[in-house]
């Protein structure tokens, strides 16, 4: 489940027209850059030619005033300086720069970043007092330092000075240091704020000695800028746009060209996504699996060998992250199975097996796939070391300031927080947060939402579009690829690609106008694109190259049906698929059982149902006709419609079923099941209610016309197996080709043939080969038809139906209807 939200408000034609005539630029490219704010010509002009000479003046942070000259009269009588940094790229590259700044100025100046598994983030009591006892007379932290007030009090009453670099949020109290230069104080004038803590050393620099020494320094602090997903727009943007010109110009460190290379990505361009997935990723490594300073080390030496060593030990590292990441996740899937994830709206989880250094990206992955905030502890003698990420929107400090009696500390900014905790406390706090948002936050809150910033006609998405597009990069946080709508429009030739089918194609068709359109990693939607008859579809637009040729194609992000304009014409296009989905529950399921359910007024149980929560309803058609009602007088935009099976989303919402295939279903995700038809057999009902409560409807509508239609004799049967001799091939190499050559031959439906074949494989007639053939086996000795249980159930179905239909009526009276 999704829902689409477009981003704009209403922008005036004029606004548009205006920007447009004044910037030269195209008026869809103008209406996407008023719709992200830039509403006059010099803003715009600013934003689409970023360059260092609109960088903001450093003199407006707090305090740099107080840091420039404790800092330079440090350099000046070479007093001992440490620069206490951060374990992440953020950390790293800032560490990376102010060393290589101090150096310059031939400053008496070391680094230490501390361990994430043996010191944890932020600074560290013991080791400042390390730091006394090697004779630092000066710590400036980057990345951290805006919570460590204890830690910088003993470094007063040791003796030591303490400057603060950071950009996380501050409390209240700030740092009683010798300056705190943080844009997030109460007290700053900085117009920028949401600088990673690499921009703020930049700043420092800058303010020291000037814009025009900033060259060496842009490249570390534009990766760091897009690794710590700030938003990439005003000061961020910049950074991250000469950062990329650099890296593509060549103009990097030694160890910084050494790791681009062993990526074996290179492109034309290097581009933000380089960045994100290639090089932050492995500097972020050497910290989350070992040591960060190995990674700062890659930034500032000059010595091949050992960037060699260095950049094989940071892959390597990767790797390791890499698959304990995905054991993680796994591991937590696992236990999110275990609960009724409908019923949870924060998902806060420990082990004492998970690596606290890859918590916060296994959070992350997970809070993307779950859409709300994750927090993954890891627990080491009773106590917890946590990262937590968010998702629907959730401010996760704000949040957390709430629970902070459970915390033995925490910090962090609206995506992210770092945790310390009490093992005792984690029950209260995980009961105290869920019961917080579902009290305070509406259930739609967590639907995903998927926000697009243009609804366009197919025609309008040209290549010179596409190339305007591309003037808004660099994409990230903030700043994102813009996505658009298109509706209605229909899908045509759907088919897939891939070396295992894992990707689909297809056209999508808007009037007379037609566009290739990719939805990677979704073959196995091929079948329900297939049914959906008008759609409205999210994409992101690129040029195609293939064989020397150009041609738009569209990137598929989200695909929502839309409102079935004839319910009629539909169901009967699709009746098929009701007679296979009951052929296939014949073939696999038992057929009869005792009922425990509760009998209901099906209509009235799903308006309920629907509007009671998002999620945790499973509704069931049967039926042609029980399909046809639904979508004419219950249809809610509540649920997701599809056909045999239930969407594959973990967060169980709420979902409407086609003709349904029993043991295609994992009904145990679901808090309860509404059979809104009937389903002919009791056997059905039963295997049903082993997962969750089931409802059923209270009316069983006339079935024996669907019933007959499985009815099968010796004559028909007789038929199909003389196609299958007629087919003059004693092994057949595909199922779905043989059952297709079958109908052709006798006439027959799908749902006939496919039961001919499921009793001649229990008879023996025909046998099963290794993958998906069949053999037939002439030698075979005579069996009696009344051996086969498909064939028994298939002519008994209309007993059956009747069965079931007394069995409900005799639920109803027994404990009456509930709804």
């Amino acid at each position: 489940m999704i829902r689409f939200e477009q981003r704009s408000v209403s922008i005036p034609e004029d606004t548009i027209a205006r920007i447009a005539k004044q910037t030269g630029v195209s008026r869809m490219l103008a209406g996407l850059l008023v719709n992200r704010g830039l509403t006059d010509s010099a803003a715009v002009d600013s934003f689409l030619n970023p360059n260092i000479a609109q960088l903001y003046d450093p003199m407006l942070l707090p305090d740099i005033d107080k840091a420039i000259l404790r800092i330079g009269r440090a350099v000046e009588s070479k007093e001992p300086v440490c620069i206490y940094g951060d374990y992440d790229a953020d950390g790293i590259c800032a560490t990376a720069m102010l060393m290589r700044f101090l150096v310059s100025k031939e400053a008496n100046v070391i680094y230490h970043i501390p361990s994430r598994h043996s010191e944890g983030y932020g600074m560290n009591a013991k080791t400042v007092r390390e730091l006394y006892k090697s004779g630092i007379k000066l710590i400036i932290t980057v990345d951290n330092g805006i919570g460590s007030m204890k830690e910088i009090d003993e470094c007063a009453e040791l003796g030591m000075d303490v400057i603060v670099t950071d950009h996380h949020q501050c409390k209240d109290e700030i740092p009683r240091c010798v300056a705190v230069i943080d844009h997030n104080r109460q007290d700053s004038r900085y117009p920028e704020k949401y600088l990673c803590g690499a921009g703020i050393v930049l700043k420092l620099i800058q303010a020291m000695d000037g814009r025009e020494s900033l060259k060496p320094y842009i490249l570390p602090a534009g990766i760091a800028t897009i690794a710590d997903v700030v938003p990439l727009l005003g000061e961020n943007r910049i950074l991250a746009s000469l950062a990329l010109n650099a890296l593509n110009d060549g103009a990097c460190s030694p160890g910084l060209k050494a790791l681009l290379e062993s990526l074996k990505t290179r492109k034309r361009e290097y581009d933000a996504r380089d960045v994100s997935f290639g090089i932050a990723p492995r500097l972020n490594a050497s910290g989350r699996m070992e040591d960060a300073s190995i990674a700062v080390e890659l930034l500032l030496t000059n010595d091949n060998k050992r960037i060699a060593q260095i950049v094989g030990k940071l892959n390597m590292l990767n790797a390791q992250r890499q698959s304990e990441e995905a054991d993680i996740i796994a591991e937590a899937e696992e236990m999110i199975g275990r609960e009724r994830i409908s019923s949870l709206r924060c998902i806060i989880l420990s082990s004492r097996n998970w690596n606290p250094g890859i918590l916060g990206i296994a959070a992350s992955r997970l809070a993307e796939r779950y859409n709300r905030p994750v927090i993954l502890f890891s627990e080491t003698e009773g106590i917890l070391t946590g990262s937590g990420r968010t998702a629907a929107d959730l401010n996760l400090y704000e949040l957390l300031t709430r629970f902070e009696e459970y915390f033995i500390k925490y910090g962090g900014h609206a995506g992210a927080a770092g945790i310390t905790m009490d093992n005792d406390n984690l029950e209260p706090f995980r009961r105290s947060i869920n019961e917080y948002l579902k009290t305070e936050y509406p259930a739609g809150r967590f639907i995903p939402v998927l926000k697009y910033e243009l609804n366009a006609k197919l025609r309008e998405i040209t290549e010179d579009f596409i190339k305007d597009l591309e003037r808004l990069a660099p994409f990230g946080e903030g700043n994102p690829v813009p996505l658009i709508v298109t509706e209605p429009a229909e899908l045509e030739s759907i088919r897939l690609v891939g070396g295992k089918g894992e990707h689909l194609k297809a056209s999508v068709r808007q009037d007379d106008h037609a566009v290739d359109l990719i939805a990677f990693g979704r073959g196995d939607r091929a079948f329900d694109y297939s049914a959906m008859s008008r759609v409205k579809i999210a994409f992101t637009p690129a040029i195609d190259e293939w064989n020397n040729q150009k041609n738009v194609q569209l990137h598929l992000k989200a695909i929502e049906r839309l409102e079935i304009e004839d319910p009629a014409e539909y169901i009967r296009k699709h009746e098929q698929k009701f007679y296979d989905a009951i052929s296939r529950n014949i073939l696999y399921n038992d057929m009869r059982g005792t009922l425990k359910v509760n009998a209901v007024d099906s209509d009235a149980a799903f308006k309920l149902f629907m509007n009671a929560d998002i999620a945790g309803t499973l509704v069931l058609c049967f039926t042609p006709g029980g399909a046809e009602r639904l979508l004419k007088s219950a249809e809610s935009p509540g649920a997701d419609i599809r056909f045999f099976t239930h969407d594959d989303d973990p967060c169980a919402y709420n979902s409407v079923v086609f003709a349904p295939v029993i043991d295609k279903m994992k009904p145990s995700r679901y808090d309860r099941i509404l059979v809104y038809d009937c389903c002919f057999s009791t056997g059905m009902i039963c295997e049903l209610s082993k997962h969750a409560d089931v409802f059923v409807s209270n009316e069983v509508p006339d079935g024996l016309s669907i019933t007959e239609k499985f009815s099968v004799g010796r004559e028909e049967l007789k038929d199909h197996y003389s196609a299958l001799d007629a087919l003059a091939c004693t092994r057949m190499r595909i199922k779905e080709d043989v059952l297709k050559l079958i109908e052709q031959k006798t006439g027959t439906p799908p749902h006939k043939s496919r039961l001919a074949m499921a009793i001649f494989e229990e008879l023996g007639f025909i046998k099963k080969d290794i993958g998906s053939g069949w053999s037939l086996d002439k030698k075979s000795s005579r069996r009696s038809l009344d051996e086969s249980k498909c064939y028994r159930i298939a002519n008994s179905l209309p007993m059956m139906l009747k069965e079931y239909s007394l069995s409900i009526k005799g639920q109803e009276d027994r404990y009456g209807s509930k709804i």
